[in-house]
């Protein structure tokens, strides 16, 4: 077996096609759950090219990938669920590359210390129906920590903010709007 290189990760390599559309994503494992069980446990479904478990040092994150060499390997791994893995319902779906991944959700940097989360969502439904809009702030002080997170109704709504990047002005100061991943 081959080693869990950047080619999984980082999709640079030739046949990243290939592998973009053979990977699958494991959520809820068990801390237990190692490499070589999710390599027998998925075998069933097909040959399994790699198959790990993310780990922060020692730690278990609590999900992984699968990677198999044919799309109608992890078609039918993903459709032959529920999927008990250590003991545990695993979630599994197919991995999306992070440059990908759509998000209804931007960043909003530098904000006034007097900007309110009202006066945020009202600046920024112009775009598009705001579900949610956030400041974030000092525990101890509450004070605006000068920064928050909108969330719109619409992924569609992201791109028109992101269009306008260069162009965002609360209360007279120009904010930083960055597209935040789902």
């Amino acid at each position: 077996r081959s080693h869990f290189g950047s080619s999984l990760f980082g999709f640079a390599t030739l046949d990243c096609v290939r592998v973009m559309s053979t990977k699958l994503f494991l959520g809820g494992l068990t801390p237990s759950t190692t490499r070589w069980m999710l390599e027998e446990y998925f075998g069933q479904f097909g040959c399994v090219a790699e198959a790990m478990v993310a780990y922060q040092g020692v730690q278990s994150r609590g999900f992984g990938f699968v990677n198999y060499y044919t799309i109608a390997e992890a078609e039918r791994a993903c459709s032959c669920g529920p999927h008990v893995i250590d003991g545990r319902v695993v979630d599994v779906k197919f991995a999306v590359p992070k440059d990908e991944v759509q998000s209804n959700k931007v960043f909003v940097g530098g904000l006034p210390h007097e900007c309110t989360t009202d006066a945020l969502s009202e600046y920024f439904g112009m775009y598009g129906t705001v579900v949610d809009a956030t400041i974030q702030r000092d525990r101890r002080t509450n004070r605006s920590r000068g920064f928050g997170f909108v969330r719109f109704l619409r992924n569609s709504s992201v791109e028109l903010v992101m269009k306008h990047y260069d162009k965002h002005a609360i209360q007279g100061k120009w904010v930083d709007v960055k597209n935040k991943p789902a």
